[in-house]
């Protein structure tokens, strides 16, 4: 069970699993990673995109913006994921 509806205040980028970026979704801004090498990224009005990639079937660049707890990208291919986190620490509340 996920919190799908409350804002991410930050956004984790992963490749092969690994944690490789935290960005702050609260500055508005367009850039590329060394470590994931042909994607772009786009940080506009507290969402994250992957507004370019290389892989053929292009899913993660037409999921489009995610803003809410929990939410992902994810580019199979090129083994990717960028997911949305907020800064309490919760995923989710079960009770």
């Amino acid at each position: 069970l996920q919190n799908s509806t409350k804002s991410a205040s930050t956004a984790e980028i992963h490749k092969d699993g690994e944690l490789i970026y935290t960005v702050d979704l609260d500055t508005d801004n367009t850039f590329t990673l060394d470590e994931a090498d042909g994607f772009i990224f786009e940080v506009k009005n507290g969402a994250i995109r992957v507004s370019k990639s290389e892989c053929e079937n292009q899913i993660c660049v037409n999921t489009g913006f995610i803003s809410k707890n929990g939410q992902t990208a994810v580019c199979l291919p090129k083994r990717l994921a960028v997911k949305t986190v907020t800064s309490d620490g919760f995923d989710a509340i079960i009770g």
